[in-house]
């Protein structure tokens, strides 16, 4: 690892994350649990997807520094 900064006193709040959208969501749940990475919702949650109002899925993870990423399957939209 190139960088070894301390990660004390590091704390996250699933509210502030980067988010990202893909095309192949289930491809990518299989890959989280493959890799035994514990998904969660909005709230932060454990194991539990997130449906937003429009139907779109989405689901949280924690980088290895502990902050949240956000992945969903946002429709692309046609141009």
């Amino acid at each position: 690892m190139w960088w070894k900064g301390s990660k004390a006193g590091i704390e996250t709040n699933v509210g502030l994350h980067l988010a990202l959208r893909l095309s192949d969501f289930d491809k990518f749940l299989n890959h989280l649990e493959e890799n035994n990475i514990r998904q969660h919702n909005s709230k932060g949650e454990p194991d539990t997807i997130n449906v937003r109002s429009d139907g779109i899925r989405q689901v949280y993870f924690k980088d290895p520094d502990g902050y949240w990423i956000e992945v969903n399957e946002a429709e692309i939209l046609s141009q």
